[in-house]
């Protein structure tokens, strides 16, 4: 599982020991405190659900340097990730230089946001920054997530890069960005995105943008 804020190399030690299990169906990755992470980088591989333990939702932190292209987690290898009662925090709210480019990338697989899962607090200057979802994966937002307090330069607080996206539940609030659209943008003619629920709230982008607003 993972740990206080002592221990934080315990988190990426918990995702690895995920990875490497050759236990069949989903592993757990449970917190047990907050945790401040020094670094990112911290791929998935493997089906793996991370939560809190217990009824209080705990954060993983960002607090390294800027790592301009960097992810607090990477999806890979055609795994799933499933977030519920708990937070991944880009550290921008506490450290407003922190600068850090994703967190959550999906290259191969899928994400799915529960309730009490929460994205919040980054500034970044890549395309997305909340989510990136890459050709032909996968991401759904359900009925008591959140994404919120986003920035980034281009493409939105959750970036459809020929991926999709299906919202069928849950918020995304307070995420601007420089060009394109500040909540969800889709690119390419493969990406899509299906809202059957949820709302869109306080996204902006400049009039003179290409999206503009919460989705384009």
């Amino acid at each position: 599982d993972g740990s206080d804020s002592a221990h934080p190399c315990a988190f990426a030690q918990a995702v690895a020991c995920s990875n490497n299990s050759t236990a069949s169906g989903t592993r757990s990755v449970v917190l047990t405190g907050n945790i401040s992470l020094s670094s990112s980088g911290t791929t998935v591989t493997k089906n793996t659900k991370i939560s809190s333990l217990g009824d209080t939702p705990y954060a993983v932190t960002y607090s390294g340097p800027a790592d301009s292209y960097g992810s607090l987690l990477t999806v890979n290898s055609a795994a799933g990730l499933e977030i519920s009662n708990c937070t991944l925090d880009g550290g921008s709210a506490s450290t407003p230089s922190t600068s850090l480019g994703y967190l959550v990338n999906v290259t191969s697989g899928s994400l799915s946001l529960q309730s009490g899962a929460t994205l919040r607090n980054i500034s970044s200057v890549c395309d997305g920054c909340a989510v990136v979802v890459g050709p032909g994966q996968t991401f759904s937002m359900n009925s008591g997530s959140a994404i919120s307090n986003c920035s980034t330069t281009y493409n939105a607080a959750v970036y459809l890069n020929a991926g999709s996206m299906t919202m069928n539940g849950g918020t995304i609030s307070a995420c601007t960005a420089q060009a394109k659209a500040g909540g969800v943008y889709v690119a390419g003619t493969s990406a899509s995105f299906t809202m059957k629920g949820g709302l869109i709230d306080g996204c902006t982008a400049p009039t003179s943008s290409v999206g503009l607003g919460g989705a384009a």
